[in-house]
């Protein structure tokens, strides 16, 4: 018997222009796209001398933080798509910080 457990990204059904992309760093970081998605599953059901496997499963996204070494490795994963990170300034990828108004209205949470 064989156990792959797939630690998936964000398979959001999204395009890599989509607009709502474009202020969601996090989101590209982790994206993968339907066509990596199912390269990823398919391998999974297909490999053979796995025992146990815990991988990542992303798009080559740049800036990323996650290591798909072991989906390479034991699976022959090997992403087709990926987001540039260049294609969004990070500066306009995180909102600035605004503070919660009702953290000021309740004493035990100022601080």
């Amino acid at each position: 018997m064989s156990v792959i457990c797939l630690r998936i990204g964000g398979c959001l059904g999204r395009l890599p222009d989509d607009p709502r992309l474009a202020h969601a760093y996090w989101e590209r970081q982790k994206w993968l796209s339907d066509r990596d998605f199912l390269q990823l599953v398919d391998r999974s059901i297909a490999a053979t001398g796995v025992r146990f496997a815990t991988v990542n499963g992303m798009s080559m996204n740049e800036g990323m933080r996650w290591d798909l070494c072991a989906a390479r490795e034991l699976l022959g994963y090997v992403p087709l798509d990926g987001l540039p990170e260049a294609a969004f300034s990070r500066a306009s990828a995180r909102p600035a910080r605004v503070s919660d108004p009702r953290r000021w209205r309740n004493p035990w949470l100022r601080g």
